[in-house]
């Protein structure tokens, strides 16, 4: 699983995520969890991702997060959004567009 979290206040970095504390309260492999940064994206948004993607499938993400990983990891934590995909097509998706207006006279 793949998850791309923000910050809560805008302008504020994720918070440290423990990847041992993670792997203990989740019961996974250290080596199995990841958290890193999203391509194009600043330090308010991180890319958690659980698992390899053989023993992903078959796995609904919405599952996954509210009974795994939100209580254990991020208490109070929204999940607003599932994307299927490769990590890389979610995060190409995920980058707000900004539409193009032209110059002002």
């Amino acid at each position: 699983m793949t998850a791309i979290i923000a910050a809560t206040t805008p302008g504020n970095p994720v918070p440290e995520i423990s990847i041992r504390r993670l792997s203990a309260l989740l019961d996974i492999p250290k080596d199995q969890i990841s958290i890193g940064p999203v391509p194009g994206r600043g330090a308010g948004v991180r890319r958690l991702t659980i698992g390899t993607p053989d023993r992903q499938q078959g796995l609904d993400p919405a599952v996954v997060w509210a009974e795994k990983i939100a209580p254990a990891a991020m208490p109070g934590a929204v999940l607003t959004g599932i994307r299927v995909g490769t990590a890389h097509q979610s995060a190409a998706r995920s980058r707000p567009r900004t539409p193009h207006r032209p110059p002002r006279s």
